[in-house]
């Protein structure tokens, strides 16, 4: 049973929420990392830009991203590791590269990347992304325990406190 305080703060949170609640179960499972969606015709131009910019991380991961879109995992993941590679402290790669796992159902490698990411710079889309995981897995009290860090961060955004009170409700 869940304490009194979640229970209040879940009541709350769903008061705030009516303005603001998601429009369908799609926006509520977003993650916090937008992907540019790529057709197979992109992926010799991107091919191109990686020979071409061999060090930059980012056409690494456009380029990984159009190859899982495509359906060429091996090759995607492949041109991920090549951006962790060239820059493993950036945040924002590793975001994006969960997003993807995230995106093919692969939950253990998003959260691996998405932990990364949190571990470089405690982001708003670190912890959203890792809550959406945890969620996804059934590990509700972990995913409102980063919810609960991230209405920190974001106190007015009704999407966060619209999981929150979802979560609240999940783990009762």
């Amino acid at each position: 049973r869940a304490p009194r305080k979640r229970w209040r703060a879940a009541i709350v949170a769903t008061a705030l929420l009516f303005s603001a609640a998601p429009t369908s179960a799609q926006d509520k499972d977003r993650v916090g990392t937008e992907l540019r969606a790529h057709t197979r015709d992109e992926l010799p131009g991107l091919r191109d830009a990686a020979k071409k910019s061999p060090n930059d991380p980012a056409t690494h991961v456009e380029l990984g991203i159009a190859l899982a879109q495509s359906g060429e995992l091996e090759l995607a993941e492949a041109e991920f590791d090549e951006a962790v590679g060239l820059a493993p402290a950036d945040p924002a790669t590793h975001l994006k590269i969960g997003a993807v796992y995230y995106t093919l159902g692969r939950l253990d490698e998003a959260l691996s990347y998405w932990h990364a990411a949190a571990s470089l710079r405690r982001s708003s889309s670190a912890l959203y992304n890792l809550a959406l995981a945890y969620r996804r897995k059934g590990m509700i009290i972990r995913a409102v325990t980063l919810l609960e860090e991230l209405s920190k961060l974001e106190p007015e955004s009704g999407l966060v406190l619209f999981q929150l009170a979802d979560g609240y409700v999940r783990a009762k």
